[in-house]
């Protein structure tokens, strides 16, 4: 599958996008250009009011982001991006 092909690129690092990025992306189109994004997605960005166990959160459906407790009985999911880094 095409998942496959890009793990074995090298040169790739996979991380959580920021809620910065997430705006970002959702400001350029992202909920019409990826699929299923109909889903709570966690971003890498700890929460204002408790950074311990809070962060943001994006609602690929509309756009919508908010702060949320990141307890072990959650249902949000997770969508990685890829950073490539030139081989030295």
């Amino acid at each position: 599958s095409d998942l496959n092909e890009v793990i074995n690129v090298k040169g790739l690092t996979w991380r959580l996008p920021s809620i910065n990025e997430f705006k970002k992306a959702n400001n350029n189109g992202i909920r019409s250009a990826l699929p299923n994004m109909f889903y709570w997605l966690w971003s890498s960005s700890l929460g204002q009011d408790n950074p311990y166990s809070n962060a943001w959160a994006f609602l690929g459906y509309n756009g919508f982001m908010n702060e949320y407790y990141r307890g072990n009985d959650s249902s949000f999911s997770v969508r990685c991006v890829a950073n490539f880094r030139d081989e030295v």
